[in-house]
């Protein structure tokens, strides 16, 4: 538990070193639209990559912290539910910010629909899970 938490200061204590990084002129504006381009730009890979390395690192800002406080206070089964409302929320904002396409996200919905409806499905008749 120390052990931990220690971890997580130090990691804390690295970034304070990280300088900000803003816009140069005043024309200039910073468009979170354009990101999956630049970072598609910047690692030299297309722009679908780029799309889905944004939408990741988005996804893991949030994820990450709440699946470690998730973890700790609730065990490894809220962490199943944590990972579902969390990252399809977060799935849902990268889709309007433009950075996910559609069907990804829509796959994403009916893999958890199918696992939600084995879940009942166990549930109702007491079974278990095939295979």
């Amino acid at each position: 538990m120390k052990h931990t938490i220690g971890v997580i200061l130090s990691f804390a204590l690295l970034l304070t070193f990280i300088s900000l990084v803003h816009a140069g002129d005043e024309e200039e504006t910073v468009n979170l639209g354009d990101f999956p381009v630049k970072l598609a730009e910047a690692f030299n890979i297309d722009i679908f990559a780029g799309q889905l390395l944004a939408s990741l690192i988005f996804m893991s800002l949030f994820l990450f912290p709440s699946m470690l406080i998730a973890g700790y206070f609730g065990g490894s089964g809220a962490i199943l539910y944590t990972v579902i409302f969390v990252g399809m929320g977060t799935s849902g904002v990268c889709v309007a910010l433009g950075w996910l396409p559609v069907w990804i996200f829509l796959v994403e919905c009916l893999l958890i629909a199918l696992l939600f409806a084995d879940r009942m499905r166990q549930l109702i008749t007491g079974g278990t899970t095939g295979g």
